[in-house]
């Protein structure tokens, strides 16, 4: 919440995942402010109540922050175990939009594995960031190599 607040109160326009209600596994993304009004969702998380008509596709963000339970120096990811976001970020692999969204992780260092096992479906993250460590994945280091 203290970086949702952070990006809000500097102009920024937050989106929050909420279960999709049709396809199962997948997410939706929805706008979110402090004044959003919260609600539980099956498994408990809170996630803002929404209109159809606000829902944004993960394509349109320019930013993915993503949870996870462990992640190695390839910037894989460990969720919990449901494809959530895998599901829903895979249509980022052919999306025809060049600057489709930076997918970011962020963990504790203490969450670094060695190496993860990589599933043919699991979607690596751009980027982790640990209050301790910056990591890039290798492939998208010139993506941003000219970045200031």
């Amino acid at each position: 919440m203290p970086l949702l607040h952070l990006a809000f109160s500097t102009g920024k326009q937050c989106y929050l995942p909420v279960l999709h209600p049709f396809l199962a596994g997948r997410l939706w993304f929805v706008p979110w402010t402090p004044a959003t009004p919260m609600q539980l969702n099956r498994f408990n998380i809170p996630e803002p109540v929404y209109r159809p008509a606000e829902i944004c596709k993960p394509q349109w963000l320019d930013i993915i922050i993503t949870p996870l339970l462990g992640f190695d120096q390839q910037c894989h990811r460990l969720g919990m175990g449901g494809g959530f976001y895998d599901r829903t970020l895979a249509r980022l692999r052919t999306a025809s939009r060049p600057d489709r969204a930076l997918l970011v992780g962020v963990a504790h260092d203490i969450q670094q594995c060695e190496q993860l096992t990589v599933a043919p479906w699991d979607i690596p993250l751009h980027h982790i960031i640990t209050p301790r460590c910056h990591y890039c994945c290798e492939s998208h280091k010139k993506r941003f190599s000219n970045a200031g």
